[in-house]
Order: C-alpha cells, then sequence, then structure tokens
C-alpha cells in the first residue's frame, strides 16, 4: 500500500474515534492528583564495618526509596547507636570507635529504617614495658608491667602477654612478668602481644644492692647529711658507711648521726653477712623490725639514741654472735626479755634512759661474757638483792643501774656506822656482799626491802641516824634493850608507817613536838622510854641544819640551798608507792641532783630523760657535732660525756651494784679484781 493511501486511513479512524466520544452523555472524569512519595526503605552502606582502633572512624551512608521505588534525596534521616560505649554516631552518620564490641547503627526516616554493623576489635600495634630499666638484687624479684597500644595510642585491654627472658641463667621470668635475679648482669626481658614485641633492660646487682635501696627510701636518703654513692652504679663497697668483704657481701652499714628519718625498714634483714649494725644518734621511728634477728652474723647493735618504740624483739637471743647490744636513750617499753640472757657472747648490754618495766631477769645471771650493763633511767626495772644476782654483779666491770632496795641498805650501813656496828653482839652478815634478808636482825620482801628490823639487846650504842626514811616498807623496828643508844627518836622516823616501835631499856627520847607525838600515839604498839627530849642548843640545832641540807655556791657566794638532803628525808616513793630507783634518786652514786623527797611536792625528773620544748637543740655528746631534735624526737642527754661513744669515758661514775670496783675504768679497765670484802653500793670515779 501505497503512503498517502495509509495516511489517509489513520485519519478516517481518528475522525471515528472523536465521533464516538462526542456522542456521549456529555458528562467526563476529573482528573487524579498526584502520589505523594514516602520513605519505603532505607539501604545502609556499607553494611557493616570493623575499626581496629579506639577514636577510629568510618562513613554511613543511608539510601531512602519511597513507594515507587524513587530515590529520597532530601529525606531527613535519624542516626542512632544501640551502644555509645562501642561506637557512637553522629547526625551525618560519621560513625566513631569508642570500645571494643559491636554495636548496631540504625538508620530512620518516616517509618522506614536500616541497620548496619559496626564491629571494634583494637589490634596491638606497639608495647611498652615498665619499668624500661629495671634493676634487682640476685636472688630478689622485680615486678614489670606490660601495656599494649592500638595505631591511635590507646591501651588495649585484656591482652595476654607472653614472657621471655634473653639470658635465663642471668635472670628469669615468669608468665605474670615476675622477675628472679639469679646471678649479676643484664638480660633483655620481652613481653609479646598478637605477634608484637616490647622490652626492658634488667640489670642483676648485687644480692645486698636490694636491702641497702630499701633502706635508702625508708630513710629519707636524701635528707641524709652524706650519701655519697648511694643508689649509684658505683660498687655498694663505696657508698658512704657500707663496708663490704671479699665476696662483696655487706658487713657494715656505719651511719651514726646521719639525719636518718623514718624507720627501719625490714629488708635489712637480708644482709645475711652483716656484722656491724651502727645506726645510733638519729631519727628513727617505730619498733625495732624483727626481720633484724635474721642476721646470724651480727656482732654489734647499735640503735641507741633514736625514736624507738615497741618492745625489744625477744628474737634478739637468735643472735648467737651478738657482743654489744645498745638500745639505750629510745622509748622502748614493756619488760626484758629474759630470753636476752642466753646470748653467749654479749660483754655489752645498754638499755637506760627508756621506758621498760618490770625487774632484771633472773635469766640474766647466766650471762657468761658481759661485763656492763646499764640500765638506769628506766621506769622500773631493778635488781633483786638475791645471792644469785649479788654474785652475777661481782662478776661484771660496770653495771649502772638500780640494785632494788639499795636505799635500804644504805639506811642500814648508815644504822651499822651510826650505833657501833662492829661492837655488836651478833652483826653476822651486816655489810657483807650478801643478801640484806641474810644480816641479822633484817626481814626482808622478794626484792629485799627490809620489812622488819630486830635488833634488841644487840649492844647497839650512840645515836640513830637520820637516814632511816627510806626504809618506807618497814612496819617493824625492835631496839630494846641496847642501853648504850641515846639522844633522840629520829624525825625522820615519822615518814614511816610503823606498826610496832619498841625502844624500852635504851637512853631514846621523845622529840618535842605535837606532830611526832601524834604519830607516835598512832603506833599499834608503841612501847619505849617515854622521857621527853631537852630543847637542843644553838650547837645541836646547827649541826641537824649541816646534816639535812646541802651547801651550793651561787653568784660566787656559799649559800645554803633549802633542798633537804637525802640522808634527812625519803627518796625512796613516787606517785605509784613503789621505789623509784631512778639514777636521780641517788645523786651520790650517779652524779644527779636528788630526787624529790616523799611527802613533799612535785616530782624530780628523770637523769638523762629530759624531754625538750619545740626548738631545744640536743647538746650532743662532747667533741661531737650537734644534731637538732624536735621536742618529740629526742631526750636531752645529761650527765657528763656520751657513754656510748668509741674510744671516749664511758661514765662519769662507773659503779658497782653491790662490790666496789677498785681502780676500774669502762672500758680500758676491764679485768679488774680487786674488791673490798664488805661493802655496799658505793660510788668510785671511773
Amino acid at each position: 500500500m501505497s503512503h498517502p493511501r495509509k495516511a489517509i486511513l489513520a485519519g478516517a479512524v481518528l475522525a471515528g474515534v472523536a465521533w464516538v466520544v462526542g456522542c456521549g452523555d456529555g458528562t467526563t472524569d476529573p482528573a487524579r492528583p498526584p502520589e505523594v512519595p514516602v520513605p519505603a526503605t532505607i539501604t545502609m552502606s556499607p553494611a557493616s564495618a570493623e575499626l581496629t582502633a579506639v577514636g577510629e572512624t568510618v562513613q554511613l551512608s543511608a539510601e531512602v526509596r519511597d513507594q515507587n521505588g524513587r530515590v529520597m534525596s532530601r529525606a531527613a534521616v535519624t542516626w542512632v547507636s544501640v551502644s555509645n560505649a562501642v561506637a557512637r554516631v553522629d547526625a551525618a552518620g560519621l560513625v566513631t570507635a569508642v570500645g571494643n564490641g559491636t554495636s548496631t547503627i540504625s538508620a530512620t526516616a518516616g517509618s522506614a529504617s536500616g541497620s548496619a554493623e559496626v564491629t571494634v576489635a583494637q589490634a596491638v600495634k606497639g608495647i611498652e614495658v615498665l619499668p624500661a630499666l629495671g634493676k634487682v638484687s640476685a636472688g630478689d624479684t622485680l615486678r614489670l608491667s606490660a601495656e599494649a597500644w592500638d595505631a591511635n595510642g590507646h591501651t588495649v585491654r585484656g591482652g595476654e602477654f607472653t614472657w621471655s627472658s634473653s639470658n635465663s641463667a642471668v635472670a628469669a621470668v615468669d608468665e605474670s612478668g615476675l622477675v628472679h635475679g639469679i646471678v649479676e648482669g643484664v638480660v633483655t626481658i620481652t613481653a609479646t602481644s598478637a605477634g608484637v614485641p616490647g622490652t626492658a633492660a634488667v640489670t642483676v646487682a648485687h644480692a645486698d644492692w636490694g636491702p641497702l635501696a630499701a633502706f635508702y627510701e625508708a630513710t629519707q636518703g636524701q635528707g641524709w647529711i652524706e650519701d655519697d654513692g648511694w643508689m649509684s652504679d658505683r660498687p655498694i663497697g663505696e657508698w658512704h658507711g657500707v663496708t663490704t668483704g671479699p665476696d662483696g657481701h655487706v658487713t657494715a652499714l656505719e651511719l651514726a648521726s646521719s639525719h636518718l628519718t623514718g624507720s627501719i625498714p625490714a629488708e635489712l634483714g637480708r644482709l645475711s653477712h652483716l656484722e656491724t649494725l651502727h645506726l645510733q644518734w638519729n631519727r628513727l621511728r617505730g619498733p625495732i623490725p624483727a626481720e633484724l634477728t635474721r642476721l646470724l652474723n651480727l656482732r654489734s647493735l647499735r640503735l641507741d639514741v633514736n625514736g624507738l618504740v615497741g618492745e625489744i624483739p625477744a628474737e634478739l637471743a637468735n643472735l648467737a654472735r651478738l657482743q654489744d647490744l645498745r638500745l639505750n636513750h629510745n622509748f622502748l617499753s614493756g619488760q626484758i626479755p629474759p630470753q636476752l640472757g642466753s646470748l653467749p657472747n654479749l660483754t655489752r648490754l645498754s638499755i637506760q634512759g627508756n621506758d621498760l618495766t618490770g625487774l632484771v631477769p633472773s635469766a640474766f645471771t647466766r650471762f657468761e661474757r658481759l661485763r656492763f650493763f646499764h640500765f638506769r633511767d628506766n621506769e622500773y626495772p631493778c635488781i633483786p638483792d638475791e645471792t644469785d644476782f649479788i654474785r652475777w654483779l661481782q662478776r661484771l666491770d660496770v653495771a649502772l643501774g638500780p640494785v632494788c632496795n639499795e636505799d635500804d641498805r644504805k639506811a642500814l650501813v648508815s644504822l651499822y656506822e651510826g650505833t657501833g656496828g662492829s661492837e655488836w653482839t651478833r652483826s653476822d652478815g651486816w655489810l657483807d656482799d650478801v643478801p640484806v634478808s641474810e644480816w641479822h636482825g633484817v626481814t626482808t620482801d622478794s626484792l629485799g626491802r627490809v620489812l622488819a628490823l630486830d635488833l634488841a639487846d644487840n649492844g647497839l650504842a650512840g645515836s640513830l641516824p637520820e637516814l632511816l626514811a627510806p626504809l618506807t616498807r618497814m612496819t617493824s623496828l625492835r631496839l630494846d634493850g641496847n642501853e648504850g643508844l641515846t639522844g633522840p627518836l629520829p624525825l625522820t622516823l615519822s615518814a614511816l608507817s610503823l606498826e610496832a616501835l619498841e625502844y624500852r631499856h635504851t637512853g631514846l627520847c621523845i622529840p618535842t613536838g605535837e606532830s611526832f607525838a601524834g604519830w607516835l600515839a598512832a603506833i599499834p604498839l608503841h612501847e619505849g622510854t617515854d622521857a621527853d627530849c631537852s630543847s637542843p642548843s644553838d650547837r645541836e640545832v646547827l649541826e641537824l641544819l649541816l646534816q639535812c641540807c646541802r651547801w651550793s655556791r651561787m653568784e660566787g657566794r656559799r649559800e645554803l640551798a633549802f633542798v633537804p638532803s637525802p640522808r634527812c628525808v625519803d627518796r625512796s616513793g613516787d606517785r605509784r608507792g613503789r621505789p623509784r630507783n631512778r639514777a636521780a634518786a641517788s645523786p651520790q652514786r650517779f652524779g644527779g641532783p636528788p630526787s624529790t623527797p616523799a611527802g613533799l611536792p612535785g616530782r624530780a625528773p628523770r637523769t638523762g630523760r629530759v624531754r625538750q620544748p619545740p626548738g631545744r637543740t640536743d647538746p650532743g655528746p662532747v667533741g661531737r657535732p650537734v644534731q637538732p631534735h624536735t621536742a618529740e624526737s629526742r631526750p636531752e642527754r645529761t650527765g657528763g660525756t656520751d657513754p656510748s661513744t668509741v674510744g671516749r669515758s664511758v661514765q662519769p661514775f662507773a659503779v658497782a651494784a653491790v662490790g666496789e670496783r677498785a681502780g676500774g675504768t669502762d672500758p680500758a679497765g676491764a679485768g679488774q679484781t680487786d674488791r673490798p670484802s664488805r661493802a655496799g653500793a658505793r660510788v668510785q670515779q671511773a
């Protein structure tokens, strides 16, 4: 068919259609409105992601399509992370890793939503081992720690490490990173995690390096007066105050007067070859470590003049080689351990100037080599007046400290000498080096304190001495039948709590005065002469004054010091009603001031234990540098030179507790044996 014919046919068809439409009922349908697009689906890209470092990011996208499948590029999308502890997401879909784990990231637009899984798994990129440069003693341990980090430098937690040593013969390391030093040398310790290594260099030092390092740290070594060499790479034998033997082990640690402050560390107990430990005249505090009792080679231990507290460790008895033990002038308390009496080689024991209580243990009489025993100026310790103790004291060169009944003994000696004791009918034991309980007519308690004195019909002649007041525990005094006794009853007797006083058939008379008469009247059993004494003459008054008071020089003039003499008053009681037995209570023996008499106000200071007010400085021993001390850190030392200073005079007075040591010195005079056979507790200048 030709083209013109085709065109004619198409036109006819269109005309027919138009006619059909035009011939309808005359109505038409309205046009439909266009359909509104709504979000129907969201597609996430990427659908999952893995981050290997905290802080690492990944950008997510969300494609929103409507119900007709058309992309809605301008649709508003809300982003949410199920676990912000793992990953955070911002409004633009940028995800940031926070911690290990998995989190679902959701995108929402209208009622449509989509999600993606994000996993955070830190990958180890580096390892740090701390300390990077370690040091440990042979035989000691050092704890190392390892830390892994990711690509952004954040710590990878929960990782496992494999530890190894470059030379296990020098130092080994276990699975926890604990290094065991074996012999001196240097090793590399490696910690590996996920195939990534980290290293540290460890030096194994001498076995004694560790205890010295701990000591330096515990006693604030940076504040010492001298710390030359300490904590350096120099051999420990070149450190100030340290002496080593041929094998390099520490044999002596001598840091006296070095301004050590702090406590003694237990690590010192590991210096197994130590023979000398001298830490005196410092500011050490705290107790004596029990670990020091492991120093079985120790020969000399000096911790004197510090601020140590607590009890003396009984385990010190384990130090069988110990020869010199000085713990004096601290604040040690409790009783003296009797176990110390088993130390076979101890020659010197100084525990004076503490707060010790109780008696000197009877086990001390078993000391075989002890020559110097200093125990005065404590709360109570004294030596009982017993045969074993007296014999033991006679073997010592110097015993500085009280016998429990030394004042009683002095009073009895005064009575003996004042009433013609050499002419008595019976004087068995008197003035001999035997317990007072073995003296004729004397009854004592377990400490040797006089309870009763019966010298009736015994040929006493003369006048009774004033020095009877120290017999504070005496309740019975019998002097009847001694016709040679004359003069007044001593006024100082009124200080005693007598229950029986008998002096019939004597020439004794009763002093005038209501107070003395009242005291006599209160005695349950009083049988005497009933003779009143005549008024004393001026001479007698002056003689009594001279006897009962001390003279002193003041501003170039000789003046009377109104301090009752210990010859006339009781010095033996303290506020607890027990004998003080202190150095201050015996000035003739110890060179100190007299104590406050019983019944008088006040209390005598403890010689050598005066605690200083703030700002005071310790005068120190003669010839030694003065060290500043706080009020609580140091008692003031009085009474002459430092008794514990090597090469110096030991004491201004060296006293034999029972027998007098003729011509002896301490320590140079050790070995002297010249002792009188009849002597009480007497004074002898060293």
